[in-house]
């Protein structure tokens, strides 16, 4: 079965920590290798589920396969139709829109420097350092980065603004100017 971290989260926060992870296991479909995308596409939707584990002929697992991925193949990279959504925007005040689900290593160049932590996204690495599931408009000081986080969506942060270092140097020497 499946445990989404999202229910995991849930239950944390409502104080069910102890709750066992059978009671909320989902049952995962399993799906032969040879089925084409547009029928697990259907198959997946029918059973209500997000994904699937793929079977190979002699009945081992070849792998997972989720709704995301299968849409893709059938309809192509659908970024393309919004090619705004979770991009990195600057903005006139010297500060930077960034999507909370972009990678550390991309923003760095973003941001003038590299975020240190356990975690692969810029979301991962505000909650490490809250220690918490972060609030909107909530502010924080990353690694000599000033911080906001401006959407949190699903205990996860969507978009923040950030003061990257550059910008911040700049504007500290204006002020001793």
């Amino acid at each position: 079965g499946v445990v989404h971290a999202r229910e995991v989260a849930k239950a944390i926060a409502a104080g069910n920590a102890s709750k066992l992870a059978r009671t909320s296991m989902r049952p995962i479909a399993s799906v032969p290798e040879s089925m084409r995308c547009e029928r697990l596409v259907a198959e997946l939707r029918r059973q209500r589920s997000e994904q699937a584990v793929v079977v190979d002929e002699h009945g081992g697992v070849a792998g997972l396969v989720t709704l995301q991925d299968l849409l893709v193949e059938v309809l192509g990279d659908t970024r393309a139709l919004n090619p705004n959504e979770d991009e990195p925007e600057s903005l006139p005040d010297g500060r930077v829109r960034l999507p909370g689900r972009m990678r550390v290593d991309e923003a760095e160049e973003w941001l003038g420097i590299l975020w240190a932590g356990d975690s692969d996204t810029l979301s991962g690495i505000i909650s490490e350092k809250l220690g918490r599931i972060p609030l909107a408009g909530e502010r924080l000081d990353v690694s000599g980065v000033d911080v906001e986080v401006e959407a949190v969506d699903d205990f996860v942060v969507v978009s923040l603004l950030a003061r990257p270092l550059h910008a911040r140097r700049a504007s500290e020497s204006e002020a001793r100017a």
